[in-house]
């Protein structure tokens, strides 16, 4: 519906049969009246289109009043200036005035493509902030990133809470200064409950219990794992988390963030509770008591894990060698499968933090665990699907050490004797090319087994004769 100042016009749009009482209304007001079958409507308040069936696209519209069964979009959140009024539109309609005017859209996050490790349409790394957005503002674009609309987000934070790397932040939420502050509270009140609760929200008797430091925020979902194990390390008993006020997907969002948090916690001794919804709070708090760590605020969402994690686990009394965690955890191995693994080094190219190297020698792949976020990069751009994520912690210092997942026989090429290849490449490319038509004569086969100046000096000497 296209607004102008100071009331609001209408262009109608029919899908079916249209009243005559309906054509006379349009015509006696000036609405324009479009008959036709809607197939997407995207956009956001000022700047609606909707695509037809057949014709032309409509708009752009200012505001979209939609009583189409089911509504056109469908996210958990709405954009603004988007009305799906039920049974009775007419108050909706009577409401529309007060959306025509100027509007100052606030902007939730900030993004650091350099730490993305989504890997593009073509292929598919991490895709975590996608799935978990109710709003439906952030797309795969090409050049291995993501795309986040500003005018289509609302703040619900979920994307900055699943993300692995810390690319996605909440731009209003300065994690290094929130940090500060909670340390130097924790300082002068050890083994104190940390509090996070919406900003606006009316504090209830709940909040004001002895040994809790209350914290508001925009959102309980702009602070993520990272914040809830630093407090954790530095002293705090436990994290409490207000669940009133969330959508349905931001509570499980945060649910399954939760679940790896505590997973870890309870796998190094200090129990499976420390990090709950303030509704399920278990009092008291059960585990192992930690000693409190003087960890610095790092700016880093990545550092700031491994700090925390650091201190938990030299505090640890019989830490396991490895505490598996489940899907979902930013922690973690890759499986190869040595039968299939060609060496030809896809995953390497793929990996956006190095997590994945060749060897010196160039025919051995080694992995750095630390450096993992179980982005899936690697497994699917794996054109031989050698691999496999293991989500799991590692609580030695193996995590941090190259270690070798596999390693090929060399092949040398007959000519020169250079070795350029793994024999398993070879053999590889000799199965997919048997009974292709260019391959047929013994020359032709015999320059693929050659290196690269070996195949360009025989290639010469054939244009020569």
């Amino acid at each position: 519906m296209a607004g102008s100042a100071p009331a609001v016009s209408f262009h109608v749009l029919v899908t079916d049969v249209a009243s005559p009482a309906l054509l006379d209304t349009c015509a006696a007001r000036g609405w324009s009246l479009t008959r036709g079958r809607p197939l997407e409507l995207q956009g956001y308040l000022g700047a609606f289109r909707l695509r037809l069936e057949a014709g032309e696209p409509l708009g752009p519209f200012d505001l979209v009043v939609d009583l189409s069964r089911p509504p056109l979009i469908a996210a958990e959140v709405l954009p603004f200036g988007y009305f799906v009024p039920g049974e009775d539109p007419r108050r909706t309609v009577e409401e529309l005035e007060c959306w025509v005017g100027e509007f100052e859209k606030p902007r939730y996050f900030s993004y650091r493509p350099d730490l993305c490790a989504h890997g593009g349409p073509r292929h598919q790394g991490c895709r975590s902030c996608i799935e978990v957005c109710p709003a439906q503002a952030i797309v795969s674009v090409s050049e291995r990133r993501i795309e986040v609309d500003p005018y289509l987000c609302q703040g619900c934070g979920d994307c900055t809470a699943v993300c692995p790397s810390g690319a996605l932040n909440y731009r209003t939420v300065e994690r290094q200064i929130l940090l500060e502050g909670l340390f130097a509270e924790l300082f002068h009140s050890p083994g104190a409950t940390i509090l996070f609760y919406p900003e606006g929200e009316a504090e209830r008797n709940d909040f004001h219990r002895e040994g809790w430091i209350r914290q508001p925020l925009p959102t309980v979902a702009a602070c993520g794992p990272e914040v809830w194990l630093a407090l954790i390390a530095a002293g705090a008993a436990a994290v409490r988390l207000q669940r009133q006020g969330l959508l349905a997907g931001s509570r499980e969002t945060l649910e399954g963030q939760m679940a790896w948090v505590n997973a870890l916690l309870d796998g190094l001794g200090y129990g499976n509770d420390r990090v709950v919804w303030l509704e399920d709070d278990p009092q008291p708090v059960a585990g192992k008591a930690i000693v409190p760590g003087r960890l610095a605020a790092l700016p880093g969402k990545r550092d700031m894990l491994e700090l925390a994690l650091h201190h938990l686990i030299r505090q640890a009394e019989q830490p396991p060698e490895r505490i598996p965690l489940p899907r979902g955890a930013p922690f973690g191995s890759v499986e190869v499968d040595e039968e299939r693994c060609t060496l030809c080094f896809a995953c390497v190219g793929a990996c956006p933090v190095q997590a994945l190297q060749a060897g010196s020698d160039g025919f051995q792949l080694r992995f750095v665990e630390q450096n993992c976020l179980q982005c899936n990069r690697c497994a699917e751009v794996c054109p031989e699907t050698a691999i496999r994520l293991v989500p799991r912690l590692l609580t030695d210092d193996r995590r941090r050490q190259p270690r070798l997942l596999h390693q090929e026989a060399v092949f040398h090429c007959p000519e020169c004797g250079k070795g350029f290849a793994t024999r398993k490449i070879i053999e590889t490319v000799l199965a997919k090319i048997a009974g292709h038509p260019l391959f047929t004569d013994a020359r032709q086969k015999r320059r693929l087994l050659l290196c690269e100046d070996c195949r360009v000096r025989d290639l010469m000497r054939d244009h020569e004769r």
